[in-house]
This record gives C-alpha cells, sequence and structure tokens, in this order.
C-alpha cells in the first residue's frame, strides 16, 4: 500500500553570539525506513526502502536508500538544494537497473495521458507507444540541475536491453473505418532490441538496433538500425 511512516528528529539549537534576530537554528532529519510513493513529475509507482531526507540552514539533501519498482528493477537517487546562495537550483541524480518495459512505465511517459483527437489518422505519443507493445528492460542514468547560465536542465541516457516489439497493425479492408480490422496477431515483430535514448532539455538522440522478422509471411529475420 502507498503511503507509509517516518521517523522525524528536530533539533534547535541557540547561538548566543549570533544577533537577537537570528539567534536560533532547526536541523531536521526525517527517515524513510519504507514508503509508497508515486513521483509527480513520472508518476510510476516506486517503493522506497531507507531513505534519509536532511534540512539544515545550509541544503537539503535526499540521500540513501534504494527504490524498487512494483514490477521489478532498482533505483538510487540523490538531491542536493544548496541553500547558502539565492536562486540556488537543485542536482538530482538518478541511477536505474533492471526497469522492465511494460504499461505502467509507458503510461508514466510524460506527455501520454494528453488528450486523444477522435480522429484514427492523427498521430499521438499514446498512439505510437500503445501500439508498439514494447518489452524488455531499461538501464538509466540521469542528472538533472543548473547549467553554466543558471538553467535547469537535465541529461538522460537510457540503455535498452532484450527489447522487444510487436506493433499492431491495422487493415484497410474498411475504407471509411481503418481501424475496425486487425491483421493477424503479430504480422511484424522486433526482437533482440537494443541501444540507447539519450534526451536532454535541447535534444533527443535514438541509437538502436535490432531483428525485423514476420511470423505470418515468408521474412527471414534480418537485422535493421534506427539512427535520429
Amino acid at each position: 500500500s502507498f503511503g507509509g511512516s517516518a521517523n522525524v528528529d528536530v533539533v534547535l539549537r541557540r547561538h548566543p553570539e549570533r544577533p537577537e534576530d537570528n539567534r536560533w537554528t532547526t536541523d531536521v532529519v526525517v527517515d524513510l525506513p519504507h514508503a509508497g510513493m508515486v513521483p509527480g513529475h513520472f508518476p510510476l509507482p516506486i517503493i522506497a526502502h531507507g531513505i534519509e531526507i536532511t534540512i539544515t540552514e545550509e541544503k537539503v539533501e535526499l540521500t540513501g536508500g534504494e527504490y524498487t519498482g512494483i514490477g521489478g528493477g532498482t533505483a538510487t537517487v540523490s538531491a542536493l538544494i544548496d541553500r547558502t546562495r539565492p536562486d540556488t537550483k537543485p542536482v538530482v541524480r538518478i541511477r536505474a537497473n533492471e526497469i522492465p518495459i511494460d504499461p505502467r512505465l509507458v503510461s508514466a511517459i510524460p506527455g501520454y495521458y494528453e488528450e486523444q483527437s477522435e480522429n484514427p489518422d492523427d498521430i499521438s505519443l499514446r498512439r505510437i507507444l500503445d501500439r508498439l507493445r514494447l518489452g524488455g528492460v531499461v538501464d538509466c542514468d540521469a542528472v538533472i540541475g543548473p547549467r553554466s547560465d543558471n538553467r535547469m536542465g537535465f541529461d538522460v541516457e537510457a540503455n535498452i536491453r532484450n527489447g522487444s516489439a510487436r506493433p499492431i497493425y491495422q487493415g484497410l479492408d474498411n475504407p471509411e473505418d481503418p481501424l475496425s480490422v486487425q491483421i493477424g496477431a503479430d504480422p511484424l515483430a522486433l526482437d533482440d532490441l537494443y541501444g540507447t535514448v539519450y534526451v536532454t532539455e535541447e535534444l533527443i538522440i535514438v541509437d538502436l538496433s535490432a531483428m525485423l522478422s514476420s511470423p505470418e509471411l515468408p521474412l527471414a529475420p534480418t537485422p535493421v538500425s534506427v539512427l535520429t
């Protein structure tokens, strides 16, 4: 179940050498031995184990522990905000291993739930992802933080392993309703899919390779690659 419990230590200190209006400091340590959560910007349900949050005059820091997905995979996360400088930006580091590519992961991708068009010819992220029927696992390294001009940026490198795709083919037997007929269960198959997706706030690079085949047609497995 989501939610959980926390242990909180709060320490108030009086500093007699300081001015009267700034004599007290507060240090807070929050320990999360076990908690379920759904991140706001990437709503994939995860379980946190042994996480510590420290809040002082100088910093806010999230450290330690491990995160596990309810479908498998693990991740570590660290975050730091320097409170001694004005307009400071957080620095967040994420490392995830063997996260399964399943409907939970796909539907957590930002933009997936944007409003869908009733026109079957319109292309949307959700339509593309659902019809690819992706499988496999992902390892990911991400750093979120300020650039040299203090703008927030991010670098995300996701490596796909043991991937697969079974694109759904919608037949055109009824020209007035292109979505009405699905021809075959797996007319096209991509297996041994691997490669890298690299994303920043200004750039997306996709470099993937796979073996293409068709269970329903006399098509020998053929190596294919995509670089965009």
